[in-house]
């Protein structure tokens, strides 16, 4: 990747960061949060596979992190973050959870075979449509 487009990659990264860490803001200072929209981001700015690839992999790790949190197995991450309530932890958690599907969402949208997939539900539809249409009649 040139750094054309890591400077890109690294835009929607500061903004779906900005959106995480608003959201964090919020549920760390015990404040009603609204689930951030990534999705918008993700579909606003075209994603080739190799910038979504990067994008899954810079967020997959404080995913599995907070996931080895709520396991409680890990005793230096179970330090590290004694301070936080199991209930904000679980909300971390669904943020981070909704981060994670939206990249992943965004991922697969760009496998040829989902796009494959998509167009076959996309006619089977249509024929369906079709004979309803033509029993009427």
């Amino acid at each position: 990747m040139n750094k054309k487009e890591l400077a890109y990659v690294e835009s929607v990264v500061d903004e779906l960061t900005e959106l995480l860490d608003g959201c964090y803001q919020n549920i760390l200072d015990d404040k009603d949060f609204e689930m951030p929209n990534f999705d918008e981001p993700l579909q606003r700015k075209p994603l080739n596979e190799k910038q979504t690839d990067l994008i899954v992999e810079i967020f997959t790790e404080p995913f599995a992190e907070i996931y080895r949190l709520e396991d409680g197995e890990d005793e230096k991450l179970n330090e590290q973050y004694e301070w936080l309530s199991e209930e904000k932890r679980k909300k971390l958690i669904s943020v981070l959870d909704a981060l994670v599907k939206a990249c992943v969402s965004e991922y697969t949208e760009l496998q040829p075979e989902f796009q494959e997939l998509k167009e076959n539900f996309r006619k089977i539809a249509e024929n369906e449509k079709e004979k309803a249409q033509q029993e009427k009649q």
